[in-house]
């Protein structure tokens, strides 16, 4: 008897313990967020004292950790949350758990009927508030311009909105720039305004990505208010936007930046800004260990980038002869046609001193008469140290000039071989227009053919050849060459805005900027004659300075449209074309 009780204790026991573990299980059911992810979990103990009579609106998605359509939807509203985390002032991100027997009131009380259920919660929303229901999507810009849709129905609907909150719709009372700014705050000096179509969601994504920032003011202008659009912008064309434009009270609106086919404006704007931001909050020190040395800072940097050096140019030909042909084993008869072109143009239009132009002479001298040869390169470097003499040179590496980054890693080579390009581009034309040359063009065939057997990186200068592709018809007047490497290398610029190869102290902008040249600026396009006028004095002989920082002063011009400022905007000058890579900036890049 005594051993039948034993055994049925045994039972009795093993029996609770496993309903016990069952229940645990069960109540606390396996989230399928992590406190990694950029959402919320909230439960029936933290969902109102998290949600109700905030200055921010939430939306949230109920869902069960059992439902299999939750578990393939939770990696996307991961990404989701991840994508609009930027949003956090205006909206934030957050789940529940209906698998939790805690939220299974909760659940109920919010009528969640179904898996994945999504709720909008409006700011200071009560407890009585059951919130406005979403459907669920299948991709995250959906998910994003359906709670656009919401925010901007209940913003014009506010009468009162918590300090600091963005609005969408400015432009609805405004006909006019003027009239525009007469309903803004009379703080507001300058704002950014996004024009696109009635239907786009690029600008109030903007808004709502920079919606922390309180220094930056963003506007969306839509083009159903035809009167407003037509005072920011000239000739308007759906087809181009949507476009940011700068505008300044009291001055002229000017085209900040305008995407390319296959850009991503909302990217391209957020980076833009976010950089213009970092500019105006950030003041580097006058001395910085991330510096080249303890002496060089901003308004030195700034001082130089206003010239072209003669070290620069010199230092960019070493480097392109010395390393970039002399990586190669052997150079061909391809290669060695395009080493002979590079070097004719070289002659002809590089503004150099006499010992570095008999160099270039004798060198290319060497090479045509080799030309149909296979060259080991090895002899090739040997015959450049071998006709070096006190009237044949080639300079060695010297310290970089304007082209000097805030750290060793940043622009040198790859700014120096822009400008030595630019150099040669407005030579080729100066002497053109002297009548000299009858073929400034050829500067850049000359350029294309180097890109492409030269440039160490394969993939950067492919890049570089397909925007080139065109350039036997591209190139229709003189003016052409010119004008087609500057707007090639703002392409550059453009793309390569925010890349790791950025220096922080020499933002990558569209040159010239409006402080730089305002005549270059018509409201949203350029002007081209003023910039053509533009370059050909900054690439001019008369900007050159040589290596000790002595040079000729650049002729005045009567209309002061072309000043080199030393502060403030001079950080925006040439160095702002530079690149860590040349080969990056020159492949990845169109206007």
């Amino acid at each position: 008897m005594r051993k039948d009780l034993s055994v049925s204790v045994k039972v009795s026991r093993f029996t609770v313990v496993t309903l016990l573990l069952c229940f645990l299980s069960w109540s606390t059911a396996e989230s399928l967020y992590s406190a990694l992810d950029a959402v919320l979990q909230l439960n029936s103990s933290s969902f109102q004292e998290s949600v109700f009579l905030k200055d921010n609106a939430w939306i949230v998605e109920f869902y069960s950790s059992w439902c299999g359509h939750c578990i393939n939807f939770a990696p996307l509203w991961k990404k989701f949350a991840k994508d609009i985390q930027a949003w956090d002032k205006v909206v934030r991100v957050a789940v529940v758990n209906c698998a939790d027997e805690v939220n299974v009131d909760l659940c109920r009380k919010y009528q969640v009927e179904y898996y994945p259920s999504i709720k909008y919660f409006w700011i200071q929303a009560d407890e009585n508030s059951l919130g406005n229901t979403s459907y669920k999507e299948d991709n995250i810009t959906s998910l994003r311009h359906n709670l656009i849709d919401f925010l901007t129905v209940k913003v014009n609907e506010s009468t009162l909105l918590p300090s600091g909150w963005p609005k969408f719709d400015t432009d609805k009372i405004s006909q006019t720039v003027s009239e525009m700014w007469r309903h803004l705050p009379t703080n507001w000096d300058s704002i950014f305004v996004v024009i696109e179509p009635e239907n786009s969601y690029i600008g109030r994504e903007v808004i709502l990505d920079l919606s922390s920032e309180e220094d930056l003011r963003v506007v969306r202008v839509t083009t159903s208010n035809v009167n407003l659009v037509e005072d920011i912008l000239q000739d308007i064309d759906d087809s181009v936007l949507p476009v940011l434009v700068d505008i300044r009270r009291g001055k002229s609106p000017h085209l900040l930046i305008q995407p390319m086919f296959g850009e991503s404006p909302r990217r391209l704007f957020v980076e833009t800004l976010s950089r213009l931001l970092r500019l105006t909050t950030e003041s580097p020190g006058p001395e910085s260990t991330t510096m080249r040395n303890n002496n060089t800072n901003s308004s030195v940097l700034a001082s130089k980038s206003q010239r072209v050096y003669m070290s620069d140019l010199e230092n960019v030909i070493r480097y392109s002869l010395k390393q970039e042909v002399g990586v190669h084993d052997v150079l061909e008869e391809a290669q060695l046609k395009a080493l002979k072109y590079y070097l004719e143009i070289l002659i002809k239009y590089f503004p150099g001193r006499p010992p570095i132009k008999r160099f270039l002479k004798e060198l290319e001298k060497w090479v045509t008469q080799r030309i149909s040869e296979v060259v080991d390169t090895e002899v090739f470097l040997n015959y450049i140290d071998n006709i070096q003499s006190d009237t044949i040179q080639l300079p060695v590496m010297r310290e970089w000039q304007a082209c000097q980054g805030s750290k060793p890693t940043f622009r040198g080579y790859p700014c120096g071989v822009w400008m030595l390009f630019h150099t040669l581009t407005v030579q080729a034309l100066e002497d053109f227009n002297k009548g000299g040359t009858d073929n400034p063009r050829e500067v850049l065939f000359a350029m294309r053919d180097y890109v492409r057997n030269f440039f160490t990186c394969h993939y950067c200068a492919r890049h570089f050849a397909e925007m080139a592709a065109d350039l036997q018809t591209d190139l229709v007047n003189p003016n052409d060459t010119v004008l087609w490497l500057w707007r090639a290398h703002n392409r550059v610029n453009r793309r390569l805005a925010g890349d790791a190869s950025e220096d922080p102290y020499h933002p990558k902008v569209q040159f010239p900027t409006i402080q730089l040249c305002p005549d270059c600026h018509i409201k949203t396009t350029w002007n081209s004659t003023a910039v053509m006028n533009y370059l050909m004095k900054f690439y001019g002989e008369k900007n050159f300075a040589d290596f000790e920082g002595h040079h000729q002063e650049m002729l005045e011009d009567d209309s002061k449209n072309f000043a080199f400022p030393l502060q403030g905007a001079s950080l925006w000058i040439h160095s702002l074309w530079g690149s860590v890579i040349v080969i990056v900036d020159l492949a990845r890049s169109v206007t």
